[in-house]
């Protein structure tokens, strides 16, 4: 019950919104273009023009959205690993240790370093530092 009646309120906000945005582009001059507040992705674009910038405007806000979606999806994986190793759980994710080492020195809590091959291409190289015996 609870489920129907969020998905009603949701449906309602929506359409309440749309026909909103669809009175604002009528007022604004934008007659033609006022169904567009009812399709999701048109009706950002509608926005776009509204506020009189161009149609590429809203492909740079979309690129620029995927990035930090995929940035934040790597940054919770890197700390999931990270949070699962400390915790003895690393058996779960299926992990080397050097595949611990490489993660962690590509984000920066390692001790990788950089170097440029003869090919012009980046290295990745690990600092295998052998266990001397003392803590």
């Amino acid at each position: 019950m609870m489920h129907e009646m969020m998905m009603t309120a949701m449906l309602v906000f929506y359409v309440v919104t749309a026909y909103c945005l669809m009175v604002i582009a009528q007022k604004t001059g934008h007659e033609d273009k006022g169904w567009w507040a009812f399709i999701p992705i048109l009706n950002l674009l509608l926005i776009i023009y509204i506020a009189g910038k161009e149609w590429w405007w809203l492909a740079l806000g979309v690129i620029i959205s995927l990035i930090l979606l995929i940035i934040s999806f790597f940054a919770m994986d890197n700390e999931m690993a990270r949070h699962m190793e400390e915790t003895g759980h690393m058996e779960e994710t299926g992990m080397s240790e050097d595949a611990i080492r490489e993660r962690d020195a590509l984000f920066g809590y390692g001790r990788g370093t950089r170097e440029t091959g003869l090919d012009g291409a980046s290295l990745y190289l690990l600092d295998r530092v052998p266990d001397s015996g003392i803590h």
